[in-house]
């Protein structure tokens, strides 16, 4: 069976303790688990595969339309955080 959609990456962009930022790659609105994830301009750099368990580092461009980065950058408190990226297909119906 052949299903029609896209893949669509879901980001768990945590800034500290209180505030986690949901964004997607996806140009619409994603609703998934508890969490409504909003379509922001997003890119993930190169993720090095290698046969070793350990954990890769890479980068993660996110735009600054609205200067709402830019505030956690200057802040200090986003640069080096945790960010968990979850992959979902969207069907098309």
């Amino acid at each position: 069976m052949n299903q029609k959609g896209q893949w669509a990456k879901l980001f768990d962009i945590v800034v500290d303790d209180t505030t986690t930022l949901y964004f997607t790659d996806y140009p619409e609105n994603i609703f998934y688990g508890s969490n409504t994830y909003v379509p922001y301009p997003i890119v993930v750099g190169d993720i090095a595969e290698t046969s070793k368990p350990e954990v890769q580092t890479f980068n993660v461009a996110v735009a600054n339309i609205d200067r709402q980065i830019a505030a956690y950058i200057e802040s200090g408190k986003i640069l080096g955080n945790d960010i968990k990226i979850t992959v979902v297909f969207m069907r098309y119906e």
